[in-house]
């Protein structure tokens, strides 16, 4: 009796760069066991999508909220971004993301994380991965402890900062302190530099302008991490 072939994967390419998109198809076209498309009208019922940075995090949030209730399956979301900072890559899996990698991952990395996102695995490439673990070991900063380190990184005193933000000044000592033991630093300084070193300054993806005046990230060529689940 001959056994039915498992249906291809199927794969929504919702890139915001159009290059990136194209080339994204080319190589799942030749792949025998993923069907994907360009059309956004032909998107639904897709196991995946692939998105950029700040897109991924939307569909990942509207996937959760349609999911609220029901039992209709949703789209695994995988990120394909040159935003591979800590804060970035930690804030998308905390938010669902199911595959994350550097645009300039190798093609294998790229083919593997869709096969193990679509059998039910996380991934992040093993570059990413060891920035999320170090990320782990420490503990986050609050958003306003965040918002007083953008400021105090220019140097600025604590009076100009407490102006800045709109909060007294006993309140800018108080995150000041939190950051310094958070940041495990002996000195302003060293907290403006280790913040800059973990990308926690970064320009946030929602403000950043359209795609084609963005930077371009460093290749990285590694083995890839999954994550259970």
């Amino acid at each position: 009796m001959n056994r039915l072939a498992p249906a291809p994967i199927q794969v929504h390419i919702a890139h915001a760069y159009p290059l990136v998109a194209r080339g994204i198809a080319q190589v799942l076209d030749d792949l025998s066991d993923v069907a994907a498309t360009l059309d956004e009208d032909q998107g639904a019922g897709a196991d995946i999508v692939i998105a950029d940075y700040h897109d991924g995090l939307e569909r990942t949030a509207r996937a959760r909220r349609e999911s609220v209730g029901r039992r209709t399956r949703t789209p695994r979301v995988v990120i394909l971004t040159e935003w591979c900072r800590e804060q970035n890559v930690r804030l998308a899996m905390e938010a669902g993301v199911a595959g994350y990698l550097q645009q300039g991952c190798s093609t294998q990395q790229f083919v593997d994380c869709i096969r193990h996102v679509a059998a039910g695995s996380r991934y992040i490439e093993s570059e990413l991965a060891i920035r999320m673990a170090d990320s782990l070991s420490h503990e986050a900063l609050t958003g306003r402890e965040c918002d007083v380190l953008r400021v105090l990184v220019s140097g600025r005193c604590n009076k100009s900062i407490a102006i800045d933000l709109g909060i007294s000044v006993g309140t800018v000592k108080a995150h000041v302190k939190a950051i310094m033991a958070k940041l495990r630093a002996v000195s302003r300084t060293e907290a403006a530099s280790i913040a800059l070193q973990r990308g926690l300054l970064a320009e946030h993806p929602a403000a950043a302008p359209n795609p084609a005046a963005r930077g371009a990230s460093a290749a990285y060529a590694r083995s890839p991490a999954l994550i259970a689940g």
